[in-house]
């Protein structure tokens, strides 16, 4: 018997592994009748949706108008001065008077230096503003007076200011070290404490401290790393950070330079300490001491001594001992003396951790 398979969702009609062919070539055509007749009923629903970009008119859309009507009537009724807020107080204002909210309150008051600075400027000491700049003009004019002929303008003052500045930039360039009494670095500069900055915002110090593409695999600070946590191991002359000089408890010592007195030292590398080359030497003392004529006497407490030709030692008392050790006594000589030499020695260790001048803590610094 066939049987009559349909879609989940749908119910439209599908073919059956059971069926035979003829039988779902007929179901099969009354299905694409019934999905030709769903795809057109909804092309049909989407033809009557507007467009995501449409627009419409303001009197198409029921009660827009009179909405903002509305709207301009209760703005056009508000007034336009302070007096009609509840919670001002402006009565008295005039110009140059500013709003400040006194007991629940905005109140019109004089103008203030105070308001639009935080700290007193040097030499202005009108309470507003209107007296403030005429002080400052009038500062402004006591300058221009005393200014040389060739500075006429303000402007030419300012110009020459700004190329003083320039000088003074140049007298310390971007990877000048210097060392400061202080625990922070000073604007412009940073610590030289083997950070790893990104290239990006320290442009003129990448420039200035760059090791160069070929010492950039071995160079000990000014080389480039893609990775600012393991600078070291991820090296790239095209990488976005570039790392500093660590010059925290270093003594520093200037670049060789072809002299020969560090001779095939190179640049962006650091030193271990090392002692030069040397000796200690040691002249052991020596003795002397004199004495008269005197003999040594052998002593042992030997008391059996083989016989020539004896399997077994041959026992002896003490007077035979005696008269036995006595070819072993020396004879005695005239007065004469003993010298006692004694060999090389080393000395005791003393000292600390490292070999050191006298020296004073600073915080070294490069610029920026």
């Amino acid at each position: 018997m066939p049987t009559d398979a349909t879609t989940q969702h749908l119910g439209i009609p599908k073919p059956h592994p059971d069926n035979k062919l003829p039988y779902d070539m007929a179901r099969i055509i009354l299905g694409f009748d019934t999905i030709d007749g769903l795809i057109n009923a909804l092309n049909n629903a989407l033809a009557g949706l507007a467009a995501s970009d449409h627009q419409h008119v303001i009197g198409d859309i029921d009660g827009l108008q009179s909405e903002l009507t509305s709207l301009a009537n209760s703005i056009a009724a508000v007034s336009n001065t302070f007096e009609s807020l509840s919670d001002t107080e402006v009565g008295d204002a005039s110009q140059g008077m500013v709003l400040q909210y006194l007991n629940d309150k905005w109140t019109s008051v004089a103008a203030k230096a105070s308001f639009f600075a935080i700290d007193p400027i040097d030499g202005i000491n009108s309470p507003s503003v209107q007296g403030a700049l005429g002080e400052l003009q009038a500062a402004i004019d006591a300058l221009l007076e005393n200014v040389p002929p060739e500075f006429d303008t303000l402007k030419e003052l300012a110009d020459e200011l700004i190329s003083a500045g320039g000088r003074i930039e140049e007298a310390t360039p971007p990877g000048s070290v210097s060392y400061f009494a202080m625990r922070s670095a000073p604007t412009g500069w940073l610590k030289a404490d083997g950070s790893v900055l990104t290239r990006a915002a320290y442009p003129e110090l990448d420039a200035a401290m760059y090791c160069g593409d070929i010492r950039n695999d071995w160079a000990e600070w000014g080389y480039r790393c893609t990775n600012p946590a393991n600078a070291t191991n991820t090296r790239d002359i095209a990488g976005d950070y570039i790392v500093l000089p660590d010059l925290r408890g270093e003594f520093l010592r200037a670049w060789d330079d072809g002299r020969g007195v560090d001779a095939g030292r190179s640049f962006y590398t650091s030193q271990t300490d090392l002692f030069g080359s040397h000796t200690h030497t040691v002249d052991p003392p020596s003795a002397t001491t004199s004495s008269d004529a005197h003999t040594h006497t052998i002593y042992s407490r030997m008391r059996n001594y083989y016989q020539s030709g004896a399997s077994s030692p041959a026992s002896i008392n003490d007077s035979q001992f005696e008269a036995f050790f006595n070819d072993y006594m020396t004879t005695s000589s005239d007065s004469h003396s003993h010298t006692l030499n004694i060999g090389a020695f080393q000395s005791n260790s003393s000292g600390g951790s490292e070999t050191r001048p006298r020296n004073v803590a600073l915080l070294a610094c490069i610029k920026y």
